[in-house]
């Protein structure tokens, strides 16, 4: 469970972010798409239930997108976002 700013493993593939306990906005840094695998999938879930108080931001790396955007904030009581990526330069919403 993260409770901090995370750096996104290219191991990894759920990614539990507990916001009821770091009381702070928690950032997702996703590794750089070209590194990944063409339709490698994250999902992130706020396990918390806080994230309409403590955001999840979840951010793309410098020049690269999440269906044409830097970044993607969860904002709603335990709401998850899954996303997969084209292996090259963009990550897209499931």
């Amino acid at each position: 469970s993260v409770v901090s700013d995370y750096a996104v493993l290219k191991s990894d593939y759920y990614i539990g972010i507990n916001t009821a306990s770091p009381s702070a906005i928690i950032t997702a840094s996703l590794p750089n798409a070209n590194t990944l695998n063409d339709g490698q999938t994250f999902v992130f879930k706020d396990e918390g239930g806080s994230s309409n108080t403590y955001n999840i931001v979840i951010s793309a790396s410098s020049g690269q997108t999440i269906d044409n955007q830097n970044k993607v904030i969860l904002e709603s009581p335990y709401s998850s976002l899954t996303i997969y990526t084209d292996g090259a330069s963009k990550f897209f919403i499931t």
